[in-house]
């Protein structure tokens, strides 16, 4: 793997396809700015591969979560597609109330004195992050507009936070998962969420992270 696309580029490492998952379906901004269908390929290091902090074993790989967060651009349409045949995930994170209710959540973080992260090399697919001591705040967004189904978003969210945070813990971290909706929802969500120690969130209630873990 190689970084850049012309002129000079950077040597990454060697990588194979995940032999589970090779790939999955999303979506990426066309240069005439509507999102466009691409397949992504899941990639596992072979070796020491370079990273922002320099040249990293696989095994400082997993995970790191230290990678800064960019805002993601708001500005976004979707082309008509069949819901049958697309991620319902990669069709989410395309939408602009997902990306709303993200940059919201970071800018929460910053404005209260954190550093929001994105996933970064081993790390689990978490929308944003971020660490409040020993303890990492690890975020899965979901938006509540555009026709999805409500309860479907809200169910797929929260086995999605539980799932990062089995694999968070799993390596050894200590975590806090908060689930970030568009807009508040049917307050039985909140208990729902609750019992399985996951915090519920909108824009509008962001004032919940500051209660702690």
């Amino acid at each position: 793997m190689f970084e850049g696309a012309r002129g000079e580029v950077t040597y990454v490492g060697e990588f194979v396809l995940d032999g589970e998952q090779p790939w999955f379906w999303d979506e990426a901004p066309s240069t005439s700015g509507p999102l466009r269908k691409v397949i992504m390929f899941r990639l596992v290091p072979q070796g020491a591969v370079r990273t922002a902090a320099g040249v990293a074993p696989p095994a400082s790989l997993s995970p790191s979560l230290d990678t800064e967060y960019e805002d993601v651009d708001e500005n976004v349409a979707t082309a008509p597609r069949s819901e049958m045949r697309v991620d319902p995930d990669a069709v989410d994170r395309g939408l602009r109330g997902h990306r709303r209710t993200q940059n919201a959540v970071a800018r929460w973080a910053r404005q209260n004195g954190f550093r929001p992260l994105k996933p970064g090399p081993g790390d689990p697919a978490f929308d944003t992050g971020w660490w409040e001591g020993d303890v990492f705040v690890v975020v899965e967004v979901k938006s509540l507009s555009n026709g999805l189904s409500q309860v479907g978003q809200l169910r797929l969210g929260l086995g999605q936070v539980l799932d990062y945070d089995d694999q968070l813990r799993a390596a050894g971290k200590r975590t806090r998962p908060v689930l970030a909706v568009e807009r508040e929802p049917d307050e039985r969500w909140i208990r729902v969420c609750s019992r399985q120690g996951v915090l519920l969130v909108s824009p509008e209630t962001l004032e919940r992270l500051g209660g702690g873990a």
